[in-house]
C-alpha cells in the first residue's frame, strides 16, 4: 500500500513539537489480560421462548422477566413467552415503582 511521507522540513518541525510536548502521560498498559482473561459482564440474560412450536426466542434481563414476559410477536394467540426465572432478592414492586408514571399530570402552557 502506498502512503505519503512527511517532507524533511515537516519532519524536523514535528520533532521539535514532540520534544516540547514531552512524553505522553498514561498508565502502564496491562498486556496480561488478553482475550482469555478479560472481565465478563455481570449481566445474566435469560432465554425466553415461545411455548408453541414457532421457535421465537429472545434474551431478557431477569428484572424485566419478573415484571412480565411479552407475548409471542409471531402469533399473539401463542400467549406469553416461557422463561425459567431464578429466585432473587430483586423486588418486582421496586421495579414497578422505579418505572411508574407520575400521578399528577404535566401541564404545558399554551403558546402566546
Amino acid at each position: 500500500m502506498a502512503h505519503a511521507m512527511p517532507a524533511p522540513p515537516l519532519r524536523e518541525r514535528l520533532a521539535v513539537i514532540a520534544t516540547l510536548l514531552g512524553p505522553l502521560p498514561h498508565a502502564k498498559l496491562d498486556t496480561e489480560i488478553g482475550a482469555s482473561g478479560a472481565k465478563k459482564s455481570g449481566v445474566r440474560m435469560l432465554k425466553a421462548e415461545c411455548g408453541a412450536a414457532c421457535g421465537y426466542t429472545i434474551r431478557i434481563l431477569p428484572k424485566w422477566a419478573r415484571v412480565g414476559l411479552p407475548l409471542c410477536p409471531v402469533n399473539p394467540a401463542h400467549g406469553a413467552l416461557v422463561c425459567d426465572i431464578p429466585d432473587d432478592a430483586n423486588d418486582v414492586a421496586a421495579v414497578l415503582q422505579e418505572n411508574a408514571v407520575a400521578e399528577t399530570p404535566i401541564v404545558i402552557p399554551p403558546n402566546e
